[in-house]
């Protein structure tokens, strides 16, 4: 899977913070930055606009992301919903 991930201080992404992961910006940071530190993984790719989200998931094979539900189009797959 390759996650992508909205800029920081976006509504879309304190959303999905809070609602999905039951985590704040602090948190996020401390998981990756320890993930990274012993070889555990990357943190996700990070785009600027829901634009370059949609784009990648579209043209990223295996690629997961998050979108406000007013972006969504005809043939999107919706994985869940808050």
């Amino acid at each position: 899977m390759k996650p992508a991930n909205a800029k920081i201080d976006t509504p879309e992404r304190n959303r999905f913070l809070t609602t999905f992961m039951n985590q704040d910006e602090e948190k996020y940071t401390g998981y990756w930055t320890v993930r990274r530190y012993i070889g555990k993984g990357t943190q996700p790719t990070e785009l600027n606009s829901q634009a370059e989200v949609i784009d990648y998931v579209q043209t990223t094979e295996g690629a997961v992301g998050y979108i406000d539900e007013i972006e969504l189009k005809v043939g999107m797959n919706v994985v869940g919903r808050k």
